[in-house]
């Protein structure tokens, strides 16, 4: 039963309009045996209307609760509105669903109520028994998005006042808070120390002793803390990439439930009790589970606590009660990560955030207050800079927001004063009341995790390098081959640092490539010979190129003589051999993910300019620039009138004429995570597959094949030009955890 004490509402139910029934976990809409996946931006748009007054929406309230202030046209609502009138009908089209108030907005017509939670399968009964059907749902936390805010914006219709003046109340901050927080790693640096002591280096901070606590083979990462600070939890990745869980107590390392397999996460919660558990598994049936697991049984007892998207970071945040925790969670790459509160007791988790639906990060971390009053969350705003909402947990209402120019990873509450924040390499002491920050500690290496108690600190610190490596096209995928064919790729670029997106250029004598040797990414270039192989000279960072501090897309012209890419919104040009690049379209252009056409006369880029993720054509020439696509796009390459795009938000490769507003589905079996490494070499289409590797699609034929396997260390980054694919190859994590005296 949920507490009284607790302000957190029952999580959100399913909802029954008319004759179809809206599940807000899969985002569909659901009729007998028919199911329909509808897109975010119209779930967010339809769950808005069934949680407002009169299940009437307005213009303004579309803009507040949707579009979070951004300026959009009124085709871009209209557009909204007239896909989800079409998704109705498709599914029943006996009735209007949907009405336009002339002046005034939109109204759901159709009778409308709730299915109360309770078994997983009720759900589909209820869609399938139509409105007389008595059933109820059970919440699916690894599809939960898009659902708290959005009641709170549908609220701001009846109380507008009362909430205006919520948010420009000035509130106290609590006092300290014993934070324990992580950073999952994808491409992260990792450097091994083997010295028993060490400092920061040369970064401007006071000297810092810091002393090892832990000294395996391999990889050390996820410390957590108990609040007294005598007992830690880690993990270790072996030689095989296998995790195990260690414990740390009185100088004692000992190892913790070591036949659970797939580990990828743990924390250890503020009492020291209870540890929350992230496995990931190869079988479809089982995928990805978040696991809590009680250390003052015996044996160590786990429960399922809900499951979680494969591709979602998992991060979280203990209450220091140790009754609950926050934890950052996605449907799939295509959403923004959002904010959910989970209470051990109950086993109910709640949405707390919802960051607009076009949004690529959405929320990096969230802290807690001591006494459970206050949420601290950093939201992503751009690369360099993170925006610090401040929420009061009774009711989740945000309060205020401060913009930091740090491109923070991990968040702490120190005391009522003071928040930790964590970069890459770097943590800041936030003074609330005054916005601003000073640093206090400085690594070489990437902060994978930083753990705090009132009389220690432990950081783990680790490292990473890859490679880009070179090999003749195709290679056999089968499963017995895959290590030769990784065996006869060749190095083309080596360092001790992170090498990545190589572009080789259309005539083959040039590799670009992003590298963070000079600390920050940077775009670098490779001159090679005719043939494409090694000139043996050194590569050399493009001298103009912006600090990339995040990842970026870029793409030669067709002539090999200009690179474009995009840069804080704004889209550049930068020619081979001059010393500074060309600025094409100012950040209003909101511009990524961009290709040159093929014949070289416009730039391709994805844009939410309008509103929604879609493609726009720039002419350089006579600086003419217009919208391609009305239904999504994201990245795409023109063929002469031929456009071929893929979609921010769902799978599938399509294509359309130009001038001619139909599409149609070029290649289903196109994964999301091809958004940024696909290309189109002369009749020849090249996409990664995963579980295969690179694939290979003729466009004249339709014909497909596998040219390169997927092997350890691959990761797909890769580019081709004529028989050459060049890949990027990640070396084995290495890294330690320390300890030390909270700085002063």
């Amino acid at each position: 039963m949920k507490s009284t004490t607790d302000p957190s509402p029952l999580p959100p139910t399913a909802i029954r309009i008319g004759l179809v029934v809206l599940d807000p976990f899969c985002r569909t809409l659901c009729r007998e045996e028919q199911r329909l996946h509808i897109e975010p931006k119209i779930f967010n748009v339809l769950w808005l209307m069934v949680h407002s007054p009169n299940l009437q929406v307005s213009r303004e309230q579309l803009i507040e609760g949707i579009w979070q202030q951004r300026v959009v046209s009124d085709s871009v609502i209209h557009r909204v509105f007239s896909q989800l009138r079409k998704h109705f009908a498709s599914l029943d089209d006996s009735q209007d669903y949907i009405q336009t108030i002339a002046k005034v907005g939109y109204r759901l017509v159709a009778k409308v109520e709730r299915i109360t939670p309770h078994t997983d399968t009720a759900l589909r009964v209820a869609a399938a028994s139509g409105p007389h059907a008595e059933s109820q749902v059970q919440m699916e936390p690894a599809a939960a998005a898009n659902l708290h805010q959005i009641e709170s914006a549908a609220r701001l219709a009846i109380h507008p006042a009362e909430t205006k003046s919520r948010r420009n109340r000035y509130w106290q901050y609590r006092p300290f808070l014993l934070g324990i927080f992580m950073v999952s790693v994808f491409a992260a640096g990792y450097w091994l120390i083997a010295s028993t002591e060490r400092s920061t280096g040369a970064d401007p901070t006071p000297f810092i002793q810091q002393y090892p606590l832990t000294s395996h083979q391999g990889s050390e990462t996820h410390v957590s803390t108990d609040h007294s600070g005598q007992v830690q939890l880690y993990l270790q990745y072996n030689q095989a990439d296998k995790a195990v869980l260690w414990r740390h107590q009185a100088g004692q390392h000992a190892q913790l439930l070591p036949e659970l397999q797939g580990l990828r996460f743990a924390m250890l919660s503020p009492d020291g009790r209870q540890v929350v558990l992230v496995t990931h598994s190869e079988q479809p049936t089982v995928g990805c589970q978040v696991l809590l697991a009680t250390l003052d049984t015996t044996p160590i007892g786990l429960k399922p606590l809900l499951n979680c998207p494969t591709d979602s970071h998992f991060r979280m945040q203990w209450r220091a009660d140790s009754r609950g925790f926050y934890f950052r969670q996605r449907l799939d790459k295509t959403q923004p990560y959002s904010t959910f509160y989970l209470d051990v007791a109950t086993g109910q988790p709640q949405q707390i955030s919802l960051p607009a639906a076009y949004v690529t990060n959405g929320d990096l971390a969230a802290a807690p207050s001591p006494d459970h009053q206050q949420l601290a969350i950093a939201h992503y705003k751009t690369v360099t800079q993170t925006e610090l909402q401040f929420w009061q947990v009774r009711g989740y209402q945000r309060q205020h927001t401060h913009l930091v120019d740090l491109a923070v990873r991990q968040l702490h509450w120190l005391d009522p004063d003071h928040l930790l924040l964590v970069t890459d390499k770097k943590v800041y002491r936030y003074h609330i009341p005054t916005q601003t920050h000073h640093l206090v500690l400085a690594e070489k290496g990437y902060i994978n995790s930083l753990a705090v108690s009132p009389s220690r600190w432990f950081v783990g610190v680790s490292e990473q390098n890859t490679d880009i490596l070179r090999v003749a096209l195709p290679q056999s995928c089968a499963a017995g081959q895959r290590q030769a064919a990784f065996d006869a790729a060749t190095p083309v670029v080596q360092s001790s640092k992170m090498d990545l997106l190589p572009r080789i250029s259309p005539d083959g004598r040039s590799l670009a490539f992003l590298s963070d040797r000079m600390g920050v990414f940077n775009m670098w270039l490779k001159p090679l010979a005719a043939d494409g192989q090694d000139l043996m000279a050194s590569e050399a960072a493009l001298p103009s190129a912006p600090a990339m501090q995040d990842f970026l897309r870029f793409s030669w012209a067709p002539d090999s003589g200009q690179i474009v890419y995009s840069q804080g919104d704004a889209l550049y040009t930068q020619r081979i051999g001059h010393a500074a690049p060309e600025l094409l379209l100012p950040a209003s252009a909101k511009a990524h993910s961009a290709n040159w056409a093929a014949d070289g006369q416009s730039v391709i880029f994805g844009s939410t300019q309008s509103g929604d993720w879609q493609l726009w054509q720039y002419q350089p020439a006579n600086q003419q620039l217009r919208q391609l696509t009305m239904d999504g796009g994201y990245s795409g390459y023109l063929l002469g009138d031929r456009l071929i795009y893929s979609k921010f938000n769902q799978p599938g490769l399509y294509q359309k004429k130009l001038g001619n507003a139909a599409e149609s589905l070029l290649l289903a079996d196109f994964s999301v995570i091809n958004w940024l490494n696909w290309q189109i070499v002369g009749d020849e289409l090249y996409y990664f597959k995963a579980g295969l590797g690179v694939m290979r699609y003729h466009l004249a034929s339709g014909r497909q094949d596998c040219v390169f396997p997927e092997s350890p260390g691959f990761v797909h980054q890769y580019s081709v030009q004529g028989s050459q694919l060049y890949f990027v190859n990640a070396h084995q994590v290495q890294g330690d955890i320390y300890w030390l005296v909270p700085p002063v």
